[in-house]
C-alpha cells in the first residue's frame, strides 16, 4: 500500500482533464464519460477520497460530496492524507465536512440499531448488497 500523496490526486485531476470530466478547467464540458472507475485494495479509504476529490471537481460542493459518499458507501471512512492534499490542492474544506457526516452518520445508524457505517456493526451497504445477490 503507498502512502497518498498530493502526486495522487494531482493524477486523478489530470486524468479527469484529459477526459473532459472537470468543469470550468478549459478542457471539457464535463460530460466526456459517463462513469469513472476509482478503486483501492478494499474499496473504503482511499477510493472514497478520491472519488470525493472528484466529485468536487466535476462541480459538486464538498457537503454535498460527502453526504452522497456517504448515502452510496456508508461504511466508507475517507482517507484523510487524501482528503488534506486534495484541501491544499482544490483549494477548499473537505475533511471537516468528511468527519462531520461520519460522526453523524455513525451517530444514526447506533441509535437506529443499523450498525455500518463508521459506528461499526458488521451493516452491508446497498451497493455491495446488490452485488452479492
Amino acid at each position: 500500500m503507498a502512502i497518498p500523496m498530493a502526486a495522487h490526486v494531482n493524477g486523478l485531476l489530470a486524468t479527469m482533464g484529459r477526459y473532459g470530466l472537470i468543469h470550468g478547467d478549459g478542457h471539457g464540458d464535463g460530460h466526456g464519460a459517463e462513469r469513472l472507475l476509482i478503486h483501492c485494495e478494499a474499496g473504503l479509504g482511499r477510493a472514497p477520497a478520491l472519488g470525493l476529490v472528484a466529485l468536487m471537481a466535476m462541480g459538486m460542493d464538498a457537503m454535498a460530496a460527502v453526504e452522497a459518499m456517504a448515502k452510496a458507501v456508508p461504511e466508507a471512512s475517507p482517507n484523510r492524507l487524501v482528503l488534506r492534499h486534495a484541501e491544499a490542492i482544490l483549494g477548499q474544506a473537505i475533511v471537516a465536512h468528511a468527519q462531520l457526516c461520519m460522526d453523524l452518520q455513525a451517530w444514526t445508524c447506533w441509535c437506529s440499531g443499523q450498525g455500518g457505517g463508521a459506528a461499526g456493526g458488521g451493516g452491508r451497504s446497498p451497493m455491495r448488497a446488490s452485488l452479492a445477490r
